[in-house]
């Protein structure tokens, strides 16, 4: 939404079954996709979108800037389609970074170590590469 100019990003389920979108269980303890929208808040907050991402083949990504910092977001669209009916997995697309990252982060917060300088494997979950300024 941030990447499309929508000023408000309002999460209607709370607790839901519908997609793992749920923020929270029954008993109200956090998910994943909690800990994913407020890792998005964070890393997001006073930044401005620059441009989508088109570098690459086979994966998507976003690029925004911070004062302190760019922040690309990328993930793998690389189908492994055989029946050619549109459906099927994702699969592993590993790329190469313009220049080492400061920091790569998952979608819900962690440091992503298992890299080496500008080598960077992506799948269908969303990664944060930082560069600070």
């Amino acid at each position: 939404s941030h990447a499309e100019g929508i000023r408000t990003n309002i999460w209607y389920a709370v607790t839901s079954v519908w997609r793992g979108s749920d923020l929270l269980d029954s008993n109200l303890n956090k998910l994943p996709a909690y800990y994913a929208f407020d890792f998005a808040e964070d890393m997001l907050n006073q930044s401005w979108f620059k441009r989508h991402l088109g570098d690459y083949p086979k994966y998507k990504g976003l690029e925004f800037e911070r004062s302190d910092k760019n922040i690309w977001i990328l993930w793998s669209t690389s189908l492994d389609d055989p029946d050619g009916d549109g459906y099927g997995d994702i699969l592993p697309v590993t790329i190469t970074l313009p220049s080492t990252p400061s920091k790569v982060y998952t979608v819900i917060g962690n440091e992503v170590t298992n890299f080496s300088g500008t080598t960077l494997q992506l799948t269908a979950e969303p990664v944060y590469i930082v560069w600070d300024k």
